[in-house]
């Protein structure tokens, strides 16, 4: 709950692996930024389990990438704990 947060919800709430990331970034993240989950667990915020996307199309174009050359979202996590791509 983050009733302060300049996006949160009607009910004053904010994904916390949106939280995670504004902290590893310093700065509140854009509506149409979007953090990914190297792992594919959605519960693990972990800041070395997520990187950040400027918006949707660049994250699915890592979906994209992956299974067009057969290979696992994980292998690619790159060595950054976070990348805007």
């Amino acid at each position: 709950k983050a009733n302060d947060h300049p996006f949160a919800n009607h009910q004053g709430y904010v994904s916390a692996h949106r939280l995670v990331m504004e902290k590893m970034i310093g700065r509140y993240l854009k509506p149409d930024e979007v953090v990914h989950h190297w792992d594919g667990d959605k519960e693990n915020n972990d800041p070395g389990n997520l990187c950040l996307f400027r918006n949707n199309g660049a994250h699915s174009y890592l979906h994209r990438f992956t299974e067009r050359h057969g290979l696992k979202i994980e292998d690619l996590k790159f060595s950054q704990s976070w990348l805007y791509a």
